[in-house]
């Protein structure tokens, strides 16, 4: 009996998914190493017998706190700006564009500043690192 076309390319997907399907499981092992070995080195940080250089880490530091305040400041200030503009618009249909200011202030502390923060400290921080000690 011969092969049609049809079974053939079932057979090649069967192959693909089998192939990603194992590239994952790969990937998910790597991943699992990787949770382990920070687990270790977290417990040993907190245990007093980790070992790091007291220079470097204090750099580390220092880029996550006073070195971000400049970019994690102006990006705050646009989206700011941005949210004023939006709301000043959706405000002025409804005649109350006098809680612009509300709304930009509470929408900026409560909400926005925290992720904001968090993502543009997490971007930046990781890129020195990786930039200055590893190679990326």
């Amino acid at each position: 009996m011969s092969t049609t076309g049809r079974e053939s390319a079932r057979s090649s997907f069967l192959t693909r998914v089998v192939v990603r399907t194992l590239e994952a499981g790969g990937e998910c092992w790597t991943s699992m190493a990787y949770v382990e070995e920070l687990t270790f080195a977290l417990g040993r940080f907190l245990t007093g017998n980790a070992r790091y250089r007291k220079s470097e880490f204090l750099g580390i530091i220092q880029d996550c706190g006073p070195r971000a305040l400049g970019i994690v400041g102006t990006i705050s200030l646009l989206v700011g700006a941005i949210l004023a503009f939006v709301g000043a618009v959706q405000l002025q249909m409804f005649g109350a564009e006098i809680y612009v200011a509300n709304l930009v202030g509470l929408g900026m502390v409560m909400e926005m500043g925290a992720l904001m923060t968090g993502i543009i400290l997490a971007g930046r921080t990781g890129a020195s690192v990786c930039g200055r000690d590893w190679n990326c």
